[in-house]
Parts: C-alpha cells; structure tokens; sequence
C-alpha cells in the first residue's frame, strides 16, 4: 500500500513516489516506467524534490559518523570543504528496490523511499554491521593523505583518508607521495607550503608531524617526519642532509649545523589493503566506498536520466590529459566545481569538457581523474564474490569465507565496451559485463576491462585522468590485482553506522 510520502508526492506531481527505469537492451532503448511497467513523464524538478535523489546533499561528518553541519543546499553552499569541520561526504537516504527482466533483453529496475510488497532495502544500506540504516555517507571528493596527530611520537594509527577540496588525492606505487624524516628543525611549516632543497624544487607539504623536540631548536633531537608530493613528477630527487627551504614562507624549514634530511625518502605505496587501513583508521563504521554502495549510487543515476550516457549528460570529466609521471591529475575542487555545479549537487568545473571534474549530486569525480578501489568484490574463474547482502561479511583481500556470496556466472575473460548485463538475483543491480560488443555511443557506453583467467581480480570504477571516452559512471577496471598500486589509482570514503 502507498505511504503518507507515497501519497503525497503523488498528490503534488500527480506521479508515483516510486520510479523506475527500463532498459531494453535488444533495442537499445530506456524508459521511465512507473512501478506497473508503464512509461512516464515526469514534471522538471521532480527529482529535485523527491526524498531519494532530493535528500542527497553534501555535509561535514565527524569521525564519531555524527553530522556537523549541512549545506544551505545539496551543493554544500555555507560549508566548510577544507576538512576542518570533517570530512566532506554526500548523505543518500535509504530507499528500497525491485529488479526484474520481463524478457530475455529487457531489464527493469525501481526505486521505492519507502518499504513495499516486493521490494528490499538496497544492500547498500546494511554494510558494516548487518543493520538497516535511514542513510549511508559516501564521500564527496576522491580521498587525500593526511596524518591526524601533531607533537607527538609518531603513530602508525594516525595515518588516515581524508575527503575534503584543493587536496591531492591518494594515490601512488611510492611515486605519488613520500615520506622524509629531517631533524635540525627551524621553521615550522603549514600543510601546502612548497618546499626546496640545494638540488630539487617543486616539493609540496602534504602533511607533517614534529616527534621530538621543538620548532626553532636546530639540533639532531629536534625530529618531525614530512609526507611531500611532487605533481607531475614520479621521482623525488631528494638528497639528504640538504638544507630544507619553505618557499611559500621564505625560510629555512630544516638544516644548517650539518642537519638537514636525516634518512631516505620513502615513497608510499597505496594497495586496497592499505587504502583500507587508513580508512579504518578514522574510526568504526568507516571503510572504502563498496560494491554495494557503488551500485546504489550506480541504479540512481540510470533511474534519474534513463539514460547511460554519462559523458553526454553531465560531462566527460578529466579523462583528456595526458597520461604523464607521477601524479598528473588534479586537485578536489578543482576549476571551482565545488561552486560551479547546480544546487543540485550535479555539473563541472568551470574549465573545458574532458579536462574539468563532474559532479553529480555532489560526488566529484564519480568518473574521471583517478581510478577508485571498491571493496567487497573478488572475481574468480568460477564466478564473483560478492559481500554479503546481509551486510554481515568483513571486507578483506580475499574476502573471507562465510563473508560472500557467488556468483551463478562466470567472469567474462574478454575486454571491451558493456553491450549486456549479467542479471542474475545476486547481480541483478550491479551492472556487471555479460558482452562487450558495445562502443563508447551504445548500449552501457562505457568499457570493461575483463577478469584475468587463473587471477583473483578486485574492482577499480571511474577510471583516471587519460581514460577518454571509456570512462563514465559503469567503467569498469576488473583486472587488478589487490597487491596492485599505481598512481592512477586511488579511493573513495564511506561511512555506514
């Protein structure tokens, strides 16, 4: 039976509150469809104010998962998106689905705010716990490196992912980040100052902590440890025992007395494992955007254009750069999208198509700029493991037995453009490649690249700064392997608690 919201969206738009989207893949053709399978129109802003898609809105949470502060807006206007006030993430309020294929070629899915006959929570909004959630955090910008402690003996506990704008996201096979310890302190620096020695520039301060010591004291047991980039560089050229100097502030950061860097730089290499450790590290309930959680975010944004063309519709994203060393992509908040984008939380940037971030309902780079890990997923020559529906599976490399699922299907083994879906009940809103037939203007628009026969394969979505065409909201990276790091490759924050 309809609810109170049921009824009183349908009072207003004189359309149901339930929505759903069909996608005839023997034609190649989608259609809104109301929960009886009949098209639909819907009236212009009907997303807007719908409780799902209308309820997605940027805000600051705290490590506790407790919000801070919300946007005047889904776009996050009046908030805080350095971090200061927490981490940035986009809200999705839970809704609940249906799947069905009438026929061999035809797909048919729907979204419901409320409980219905026939209709399920999406698993999205059970993860981490096996307990039924009113909303999941996703976060709104690729996530960054930074360590949360200051004037204290280093701690391993303290590296963390951040979510918030103007940061490097996270990437690296210790080409991307590096850790230097230096003694001799002078100057204390602030986070994003650039930096120099005698035989290199372009450093910049990613993050730092003093471990012993004082600032000023110019002595060997005046101790902090740096963690600097390089864009656009995939070596650092440090040499040790350099003087240190602080460009942005015109003085010396470390040196003089003989000390200056005391150790060879490190470089950090970011596998899921790792990715998922610093996520670990904010608290419970955080972890590394999941299957389940993609997919959600995934069936929104089909239901709400009826369309695949995530290229055309929103924008290509940054997919046309060249491929580069190092890190080459770009900052969050790049091209001002934070305040260039609708009030909706969707657009880009404010430069040109391909070279600017997308955003949609306030997840930045949902495609584009770098690759991002998503948990909960192995594929095997048998079939895929999924993390449990139930939400009761521990998310690790491999999953664990007794925390997935299998697939009936086997993984495809070859690359290519999405031309159909494996739908199975397991499957059936994952959008998994069954054929890659298709092109970068048909069908799912957007490639797949295959499990590797003999491998166990984790899952990268989004795709980085040089994809082109092949990237947009289904792309797909199913050849990696979790010992796997590259520079492209990077993660997304969730918080379900």
């Amino acid at each position: 039976m309809p609810t109170w919201i049921d009824r009183i969206l349908e009072a207003i738009w004189q359309v149901p509150s339930v929505i759903g989207v069909e996608w005839n893949q023997g034609t190649d053709t989608w259609r809104r469809i109301d929960e009886y399978g009949n098209v639909v129109t819907v009236p212009a802003g009907y997303f807007d104010r719908h409780p799902v898609w209308g309820g997605m809105r940027r805000c600051t949470l705290a490590a506790a998962g407790t919000v801070n502060h919300y946007g005047a807006n889904p776009r996050g206007d009046g908030l805080d998106l350095t971090g200061v006030d927490g981490r940035v993430m986009v809200q999705i309020p839970k809704f609940y689905v249906k799947g069905e294929r009438p026929s061999a070629n035809v797909y048919r899915w729907w979204i419901s705010p409320s409980a219905r006959p026939g209709y399920v929570v999406h698993p999205a909004f059970v993860q981490r716990g096996g307990t039924e959630r009113a909303q999941i955090y996703v976060g709104a910008y690729d996530a960054d490196f930074e360590y949360d402690g200051d004037n204290q003996v280093y701690n391993a506990a303290n590296l963390k992912l951040n979510s918030r704008t103007a940061k490097q996201p996270y990437t690296g096979n210790a080409d991307c980040i590096w850790r230097v310890d230096i003694d001799g302190l002078q100057n204390q620096p602030a986070i994003g100052n650039s930096l120099s020695t005698p035989t290199e520039a372009g450093f910049i301060l990613v993050d730092y902590v003093k471990t012993a010591g004082a600032w000023g004291g110019g002595g060997a047991g005046d101790t902090a440890i740096l963690w600097v980039s390089k864009p656009g560089d995939a070596t650092i050229g440090w040499v040790d025992n350099e003087a240190i100097t602080n460009d942005t502030l015109v003085n010396t950061l470390a040196g003089g007395a003989g000390f200056g860097v005391n150790g060879a730089s490190a470089g950090r290499v970011i596998t899921e494992a790792d990715a998922r450790t610093l996520a670990g590290n904010i608290g419970a309930s955080w972890g590394l955007f999941n299957i389940w959680s993609l997919s959600a975010v995934q069936l929104l944004f089909y239901t709400e254009y009826a369309s695949a063309s995530s290229q055309t519709l929103i924008g290509q994203g940054i997919v046309n750069k060249a491929g580069g060393t190092g890190f080459a992509g770009e900052v969050n908040g790049f091209n001002s999208s934070d305040t260039n984008i609708g009030v909706n939380g969707t657009g880009s940037g404010t430069g040109v198509d391909g070279v600017t971030p997308i955003v949609y309902r306030g997840i930045e780079n949902l495609w584009g700029n770098v690759w991002q890990f998503i948990d909960g997923y192995d594929a095997l020559d048998a079939g895929y493991r999924i993390i449990k529906r139930t939400g009761t599976g521990v998310f690790a490399n491999p999953i664990g037995a007794g925390d997935y699922e299998t697939s009936l299907a086997a993984p495809i083994v070859v690359n290519g453009y999405i031309s159909n879906i494996v739908y199975e009940d397991l499957l059936k809103y994952i959008f998994l490649a069954a054929a890659v037939a298709g092109s970068s203007a048909t069908y799912l628009y957007d490639y797949w690249y295959a499990h590797v026969a003999a491998q166990t394969n984790i899952l990268l979505a989004g795709g980085p700064w040089d994809s082109g065409v092949a990237a947009g909201v289904g792309f797909r990276y199913s050849s990696y392997v979790a010992a796997g790091a590259d520079r492209t490759v990077g993660a997304r924050l969730e918080f379900i608690g």
